[in-house]
């Protein structure tokens, strides 16, 4: 069975709330066994005698009938208008986000956020639409970049694990398709999480930017309550690698045998310790 369209109102087509709706009643005619009539492209009731193989091939034109107008109204809902938010507008969206369902101890409510994933998908549409190479004016600073860099990727891997599913642990093959095989929109290109990482983010020259970054795993730094800002930028970096480094799970000292055990964050590509006074976290080797 093959479904023609209905006639088209003069604003079908635009991102309209009364677009979406008539796609939706459009939805629950077929759903409820509406097909067309001869040359009418309107939908008409459809003979519920037919048999088995018509009804069939309608359930699955009804199936994508219902998934493509849901997933296009919201996607487009969540797109109309992100790219004229200001940094600070979007910086607040993903800040409600983290402390809806973020804990004190970071750790995310992804049951929760499923059911409430309006602003998240708001913040990734930015993400998506803008970024410091397409939209320099509005980064004026290296602390506007690398606050957003921080921020994108916090929230894009966790667009990227509510996608996905949660999963029970992150082995070779699941590491390897989450950071390097998924693709990710930035500031309209498509890249992955482990290219964004080490070459846009790592670049930036800041060691302790390892501390801040969160990709949804345990072993991962904690996530804060609140987006990181260019105003208060060197301040939550700071805090960010104090944080991890007093973690016993992250620092472990054995004084009887003369070791110390560190998390491999230590190892991404660090090498020395930062000599610059008052400091925390490793140079880039």
């Amino acid at each position: 069975m093959v479904l023609e369209p209905a006639e088209r109102s003069d604003d079908e087509g635009t991102n309209s709330g009364s677009g979406c709706t008539r796609r939706r009643k459009a939805v629950a005619a077929v759903a409820a066994g509406a097909r067309p009539s001869g040359g009418d492209s309107r939908l008409r009731a459809a003979n519920p005698d037919r048999g088995s193989t018509r009804r069939y091939f309608a359930g699955l034109t009804a199936f994508a009938a219902v998934a493509w107008p849901v997933l296009f109204c919201r996607s487009t809902s969540a797109a109309l208008g992100s790219d004229q938010l200001t940094i600070a507008e979007w910086e607040a969206i993903w800040t409600r986000v983290l402390e809806r369902h973020v804990d004190e101890a970071g750790r995310v409510d992804f049951a929760g956020l499923k059911g409430d994933r309006t602003d998240l998908d708001r913040v990734v549409a930015f993400i998506a639409a803008v970024d410091p190479a397409s939209d320099p004016a509005r980064f004026p600073s290296l602390a506007f970049r690398l606050a957003y860099d921080i921020n994108a990727y916090n929230a894009l891997a966790m667009k990227g694990v509510l996608d996905a599913g949660v999963p029970e642990s992150f082995g070779a093959l699941g590491r390897l398709w989450f950071f390097s095989l998924l693709s990710v929109e930035i500031g309209g290109r498509s890249t992955s999480l482990y290219n964004f990482e080490n070459d846009v983010i790592r670049p930036s020259g800041d060691p302790r930017v390892h501390f801040a970054l969160n990709c949804m795993v345990v072993s991962c730094p904690r996530l804060p309550r609140t987006a990181f800002t260019a105003a208060a930028l060197d301040r939550e970096l700071d805090r960010a690698a104090r944080s991890f480094i007093a973690e016993n799970r992250n620092v472990r000292l054995d004084p009887q045998n003369r070791l110390v055990y560190l998390s491999a964050i230590f190892d991404r590509g660090a090498r020395t310790v930062d000599p610059r006074p008052g400091r925390l976290g490793l140079q880039h080797g």
